[in-house]
């Protein structure tokens, strides 16, 4: 029988944090940075290419350098939802489908705050962890893998509060994420390492054994449920060991002075580490650390660590003896509720229109300045430009895909962009290159101009100069 007595059920303020979550989340329909990322353009025509053609490119479709080069299309299944929800709801949709993303993982940790601290604190945590991934929150196939990695790291915690493994199901998670974004690779790594965790620490280590081993194994085999077979094991530490990552604004190094939001999430999440230690314990220090090292080393990986942490050390929080938050909330409440928010935000995103303007990521004003015989000729873009390049069926010089690019494109591209005068001669020596799109602080638009190419649209988000040969009138 259901307990239903006053002390069983969650009072309000334990709703608190899971409609702060929400609320969160529904802002987020409304903000315009959501567009501000050039990988949105060009994983929206990935997904209609494959719609078109009912198919998953293995060769490059888009660019004029690489064209017909192998490309591993590893976030597929992302795209194609993507391409979907942009047929049934436009760029609206998209926001919708980030927005929902999101609310999935903020309800989750507002949940299990709400398991282990009281509302205020709850409530807090939540604020904490919405803040650190903001950065992220972009229309991009990593949102879904956010949310696939919370759920998959939650299971995981609870199969080891009751000594057990996650539930078969939890496998149609991972089949999922091995389709929808690389980091399906964490998600068997954090498997394997609370495997060990119960191999060490289980009552009965034999039975541990057994039990993690079959779902080690099971985890193994769906991971190959892939278009890309064994592929999707290697391409994660081939991308990962590419000399040209510093090139990429979200590959880069953590800086102190500039990446101040990280800096301060591995200050917090240290910080209740080292109060929180003994109750932890040695291999999830040792996941912490790992992925701390990683957020480090690359800042895209900053969301990741504070997610798979938060969700440790409130799982640790609870294992303090005698500890417990007064009204912990019940999931189907806090579900509610956060639908309940999502429903209201969806329908005021419905009723007002969604206008994008130019920004870093698409300058559409400046595109459209181009000449049709300009348009589909050879062009050099900035690195940001690419995937609305591609968007609007032009072959970019570079995108998104360093990866199906090479260190050596990528590299000759960083000398070109940076106004090297040999790389930029080197370039454009056939002379099949006939325009330039470039931001203003480019290095490579003096250069440029200086070697004789005109200037014909300028403004504060992109320069288009054209070869003297093809234009003759004044720059505008």
């Amino acid at each position: 029988m259901t307990d239903t007595s006053p002390a069983s059920r969650p009072g309000w303020p334990a709703l608190i944090a899971p409609a702060a979550g929400a609320i969160w989340a529904a802002a987020t329909l409304f903000n315009p940075a959501l567009f501000n990322d050039q990988d949105t353009n060009w994983h929206l025509a990935t997904g209609q290419l494959i719609l078109r053609s009912h198919a998953i490119p293995s060769v490059d479709p888009f660019s004029w350098p690489a064209a017909g080069r192998p490309w591993v299309t590893h976030e597929w299944l992302s795209e194609v939802l993507m391409a979907l929800m942009y047929q049934a709801g436009g760029w609206a949709g998209l926001a919708l489908l980030t927005a929902t993303t999101l609310a999935v993982v903020l309800t989750i940790i507002a949940i299990r705050a709400g398991q282990s601290l009281a509302p205020q604190r709850a409530l807090l945590a939540t604020i904490i962890v919405a803040a650190a991934l903001a950065p992220t929150t972009l229309i991009r196939p990593h949102m879904l893998a956010f949310a696939l990695l919370t759920g998959w790291t939650a299971l995981l915690i609870d199969a080891r509060r009751r000594d057990g493994v996650p539930p078969w199901w939890s496998l149609l998670l991972l089949i999922l994420w091995v389709n929808m974004h690389a980091s399906w690779i964490l998600g068997f790594g954090l498997a394997g390492a609370f495997g060990l965790e119960a191999l060490l620490l289980s009552p009965d280590r034999g039975r541990a054994f057994r039990s993690w081993l079959g779902f080690g194994l099971a985890c193994l085999a769906v991971t190959l449920i892939n278009p890309q077979g064994l592929v999707a094991w290697t391409y994660p530490f081939e991308v990962s060991s590419m000399t040209a990552l510093h090139i990429i604004g979200e590959w880069r190094p953590m800086d102190p002075r500039r990446d101040v939001l990280h800096l301060a999430s591995i200050a917090i999440v240290t910080f209740a580490a080292a109060r929180l230690y003994r109750h932890i314990g040695a291999v999830r220090l040792l996941l912490l650390a790992g992925l701390m090292w990683m957020a480090v080393q690359h800042i895209r990986h900053l969301s990741p660590f504070v997610l798979v942490a938060s969700l440790v050390l409130l799982d640790a929080i609870r294992s303090r003896p005698g500890w417990a938050p007064a009204t912990p909330p019940r999931a189907r409440p806090a579900v509610l509720v956060a639908a309940v928010v999502m429903l209201a935000s969806i329908g005021a995103r419905i009723a007002i229109p969604l206008n994008r303007e130019d920004n870093t990521a698409n300058p559409m004003t400046a595109l459209a300045a181009v000449p049709p015989a300009i348009r589909a000729l050879p062009v050099i873009n900035f690195y940001d430009y690419g995937g609305v390049l591609i968007l609007n069926g032009i072959r970019p010089y570079v995108d998104g895909r360093a990866d199906m690019y090479g260190d050596a494109h990528m590299l000759e591209y960083e000398q070109v962009l940076h106004g090297n005068v040999a790389a930029f001669a080197r370039a454009t020596a056939d002379r099949k290159v006939g325009w330039l799109l470039v931001h203003p602080t480019n290095r490579l638009l003096p250069v440029a101009e200086k070697a004789g190419w005109k200037r014909i649209y300028g403004d504060e988000w992109a320069v288009v100069l054209v070869r003297p040969d093809l234009v003759s009138a004044p720059a505008s």
